[in-house]
């Protein structure tokens, strides 16, 4: 096995991508955009790369351009946006698993490092392959600089891979904030060369020298800077448990099958394992920890200077967890060809009718049955629609019927959300949005002062949280609230404000849970 995969060492990726392409397609199709994708297609699609540069400084979007650019130039394929907008993620997603395989094949045979290749696929962090925000990008970009890093000190052409260093370091910063922690991980491993080798070599400068794309990238981090500490993601630590839990859960199961699978085949043989004399150079191993603990630097990060964090600006961490996936199952199982087999035959047996019945759902979708939650019931009559959620109205505008979407609002009033929520909410970043974009978000205050009966759309997304304070609010300023229709937890209110509630109705408002 391993001499035919050396003798045709393409493919594997050849077939690889042969089946990533339609499985990732197939993914995007099944679910409509939402809100952090939606601002990123409103912002993408702008005039010209300057104009996307302005809409950014102005504090629009609280990441880099980068992504921004790739979105701008996908979306001009004559081909669906649910499929366009998201083609850069794909790209990251595709170029993270090729050089995370380049990566483990080099220090070991190449049907271990399949393991590599596969793994991403189990975990949760697979659902942002296909989502229009920057994390499959910074997984591309990191995975290219960690082989870069590797590939460097001893190539024929290193300046090329030097240049590929710096370059990838700086565009992972360029597409994601947080993506400032990927040159740290590296560092560690250069550090631990140095100890190894007793030298510095420039490995380190390109390192250091991506750093200063940052001063490129100051007038729009800068935009941003008055917001810090009234982000809705204030940091937790639970976020850090909660990101390796929810990435390595649905991974729990292939593993478990993977272990067992294996040792029923080592029985069999009737040969017990031994552990494998591992050759990893110490500085790989050092890098590969440092990206798995990522999300706790990047947790370190937050509570001292950006204070906002959650789980998925950690998402290099995915590098470690693939690369000490693949070297501890090689290293219990005693680097054997035919453990490797089993293994590799495994995954693919779980992952494959994953996307046979994922091309199947794909062919029968239709989009307007996935949006029912948004749109529980008929909307009828004339009266304005307040959607309580910030996330339901972006959608709910961009997919709703045109004589729909004339009526909807969204109120907006950041000093009322901080105040009632702890936060900014989304009550800025749509207010942004409206100074750039169509949407109708009005100020709550001339709102109310113009509508005395509207409705109010009330109640939580699936599988989300509810946020909004509108609600709260109302009833504090003596509105009155009668059910008009409810489906599971949505609700759809009458507001009337022409007649003042009893005072003891306001004395006792509760927070909306």
């Amino acid at each position: 096995m391993e001499s035919f995969l050396g003798q045709y060492p393409f493919l594997t990726l050849a077939i690889f991508t042969a089946a990533y392409i339609p499985y990732v397609i197939a993914r995007a199709l099944l679910k409509p955009l939402w809100f952090d994708e939606l601002a990123t297609l409103f912002v993408a699609r702008m005039d010209s790369i300057a104009k996307i540069v302005t809409v950014l400084s102005a504090g629009v979007d609280a990441q880099p351009p980068l992504s921004f650019f790739l979105v701008h130039w996908s979306t001009r394929l004559p081909i669906g946006e649910l499929i366009s907008a998201r083609i850069p993620s794909m790209f990251g997603f595709w170029l993270m698993s090729v050089c995370v395989y380049l990566f483990a094949a080099r220090r070991g045979p190449r049907i271990w490092a399949i393991l590599a290749l596969l793994f991403p696929f189990t975990t949760g962090l697979f659902f942002y392959a296909t989502e229009a925000r920057p994390y499959g990008l910074v997984l591309g970009f990191s995975a290219l600089a960690l082989l870069a890093w590797q590939s460097a000190p001893n190539s024929r052409y290193r300046p090329l891979w030097l240049i590929a260093l710096f370059l990838s370091l700086a565009a992972t910063i360029c597409t994601h904030y947080y993506g400032v922690l990927v040159p740290i991980a590296l560092g560690a491993g250069e550090l631990a060369r140095w100890w190894r080798r007793r030298a510095i070599g420039w490995e380190m400068a390109a390192i250091a020298a991506s750093y200063g794309v940052l001063a490129w990238l100051r007038p729009i981090l800068s935009a941003q800077t008055s917001r810090l500490g009234v982000h809705w993601a204030k940091p937790k630590f639970a976020y850090v448990l909660e990101f390796y839990n929810s990435s390595l859960e649905p991974a729990l199961l292939p593993i478990a099958l993977l272990v067992l699978a294996v040792g029923a085949y080592e029985m069999i043989r009737r040969k017990p394992a031994t552990l494998s004399q591992d050759n990893l150079p110490v500085e790989e191993l050092v890098a590969a920890l440092a990206f798995l603990l990522i999300p706790l630097s990047a947790y370190a990060v937050a509570v001292l200077v950006t204070h906002t964090y959650t789980g998925r600006y950690s998402i290099a961490s995915l590098l470690g967890m693939s690369l000490l996936f693949c070297w501890g199952v090689r290293h219990f199982t005693g680097d054997r060809t035919g453990s490797a087999l089993v293994a590799v035959l495994v995954l693919c047996a779980l992952l494959g009718p994953e996307e046979l019945r994922t091309l199947r759902t794909a062919r029968h979708y239709k989009l307007n049955a996935d949006l029912q939650d948004e749109y529980p019931f008929p909307f009828n009559g004339d009266l304005p629609i307040v959607v309580q959620d910030g996330r339901d109205f972006l959608k709910m505008a961009r997919y709703a019927p045109p004589e729909l979407a004339r009526r909807l609002f969204y109120l907006a009033d950041p000093e009322q959300s901080l105040r009632l929520e702890g936060s900014l909410g989304l009550d800025v970043s749509l207010l942004d949005l409206k100074n750039w974009f169509p949407l109708q978000v009005e100020q709550y205050r001339s709102f109310v002062m113009h509508h005395d009966r509207f409705l109010l759309f009330w109640g939580k997304p699936a599988k989300e949280s509810l946020i909004g304070w509108q609600m709260t609010k109302l009833l504090e300023d003596g509105a009155r609230l009668e059910v008009a229709k409810q489906r599971g937890q949505r609700v759809l209110f009458t507001v009337d404000l022409r007649g003042k509630a009893p005072p003891s109705f306001s004395d006792n408002v509760q927070r909306v849970p």
